[in-house]
């Protein structure tokens, strides 16, 4: 690609990039005004908009920026590690995806476990920041060994063609298409099925206990119903015949 086409490019994604920090920047002050009766609710979903205002922060800063050969090994080999590799944009974005998973785990708090739900609130709290945390860790630690400072500069290890490259090329591909594709996706979609899953069964529960209530009702409006068309009938009756016996 053309040095100008990069730079309009790289320009073009810093400017969208910026729309929805600017975004997440206003959600985050009307979600920390902003009241709900769930509080695992509203701190997960003020987690959320921070993490996605990092991610948008961090896209912007890793690429319009770039670290500098200062001389000194361990400052290159730093700025190596942990800028260039992009690990604390990564850090952000899995973050984000990890809550965004316990997001959807909450609804399933609330309306399976409604009950217990405002009981158990600390215990939810601390599990999901914890498994979040132990998540975004256990994926972003090695993306710092996606680079390496050899040679002056920082490379990619997957253009190495050494022995060092081995985790880049044949095990940090899979280990991110099963951990933070096919895990999230999968159980995002089994949590929204478990919860409409339910609302469906209480749904049909609620139509049966309302028929059910209505037939009750029925039973016990019908002598009421049948008294006042009998009684109106025999008043009709008895009327038209004292008429007929009249006219005779």
């Amino acid at each position: 690609m053309p040095p100008h086409d990069f730079w309009d490019l790289t320009v073009s994604y810093a400017c969208v990039t910026a729309v929805g920090l600017v975004i997440t920047c206003g959600l985050i002050i009307v979600l920390f005004n902003f009241k709900l009766s769930s509080k695992l609710t509203l701190i997960l979903l003020r987690i959320q908009s921070v993490a996605d205002a990092a991610s948008c922060l961090f896209s912007i800063l890793t690429c319009t920026t770039k670290s500098h050969p200062t001389g000194n090994q361990v400052t290159d080999w730093i700025s190596c590690r942990f800028w260039d590799s992009q690990l604390f944009y990564w850090i952000s974005v899995v973050l984000s995806t990890s809550n965004l998973i316990w997001v959807t785990i909450d609804r399933v708090w609330a309306t399976l476990y409604a009950v217990t739900y405002k009981r158990n609130f600390p215990r939810y709290l601390i599990l999901s920041n914890g498994v979040s945390c132990l998540y975004t860790a256990f994926l972003v630690i090695p993306v710092s060994l996606l680079v390496d400072h050899r040679n002056g500069s920082c490379q990619a290890m997957s253009a190495v063609t050494t022995s060092d490259a081995y985790y880049s090329q044949n095990v940090h591909p899979y280990l991110w298409l099963v951990t933070y594709y096919f895990l999230p996706s999968f159980t995002m979609f089994c949590v929204h099925m478990r919860v409409l899953h339910f609302m469906r069964r209480m749904n049909r529960r609620n139509a049966a206990a309302n028929a059910l209530e209505l037939e009750k009702k029925n039973r016990l409006l019908c002598p009421f119903t049948i008294c006042p068309v009998g009684l109106a009938t025999g008043l009709i009756g008895g009327t038209w015949i004292r008429h007929l016996l009249l006219c005779d």
